[in-house]
C-alpha cells in the first residue's frame, strides 16, 4: 500500500487529524474503501437541510467532490496528488432527513487524469443523486507540503 491508501485507512479508523475544511463542512469519514471504491454512511446534520427539509444541493456537491477524489486516491501512486477539474451533479430525488449512503467509484484511470462517479442513495438503494467528476493527477510539488503529506500518512499530526 502507498501513502494515499494509508491515509484512507487512517480516515476509516478515525486516526488521521481532520483538515479544518472537513470539520467546517462536518464531512463524514469513510466507512470503508477498496481499490476503486469508497463507501460512506451517515446521517447529515440538520443544519444542512433547506426548504422542504431536503439536503442542500451545494453541500451534496461538496461531498461528491470529496468522495470522487477519494475514489481516485484508492489507486493513486505516492508521487501524485489529485485536483477536481470538473464535476457535474445530477439530482434525481430529494435527500430527506435519514441515513445517506455514498459510494464513490473510479470509472476510468489514465496517466494524467481519472473519472469518478459518486452515488447518493437512501431507502434500500434508491438513487437520489449522482455526480460525474473529471480528476487531474499531478506531481506533488517539493517542499513543506509534501513532507506534511508523508507525516500525515503515517498518522503523525506534526
Amino acid at each position: 500500500m502507498g501513502m494515499w491508501q494509508d491515509r484512507l485507512t487512517l480516515i476509516v479508523q478515525q486516526r488521521l487529524p481532520r483538515p479544518k475544511v472537513v470539520d467546517i463542512f462536518r464531512m463524514p469519514d469513510l466507512k470503508s474503501w477498496e481499490p476503486g471504491l469508497v463507501e460512506v454512511e451517515f446521517h447529515p446534520d440538520e443544519d444542512f437541510y433547506s426548504i422542504g427539509e431536503t439536503l442542500f444541493g451545494g453541500y451534496i456537491a461538496a461531498l461528491a467532490d470529496t468522495y470522487a477524489c477519494h475514489a481516485v486516491t484508492t489507486v493513486l501512486p505516492d508521487d501524485l496528488f489529485v485536483q477536481t477539474r470538473s464535476i457535474q451533479t445530477y439530482f434525481h430525488k430529494p435527500i430527506r432527513n435519514e441515513v445517506v449512503h455514498i459510494f464513490g467509484r473510479l470509472v476510468w484511470d489514465g496517466k494524467r487524469s481519472a473519472h469518478a462517479r459518486v452515488e447518493f442513495t437512501q431507502n434500500n438503494g434508491d438513487l437520489c443523486v449522482h455526480a460525474e467528476a473529471a480528476i487531474a493527477k499531478m506531481p506533488i510539488p517539493a517542499g513543506p507540503k509534501k513532507t506534511a503529506l508523508n507525516a500525515n500518512a503515517q498518522g503523525n499530526s506534526n
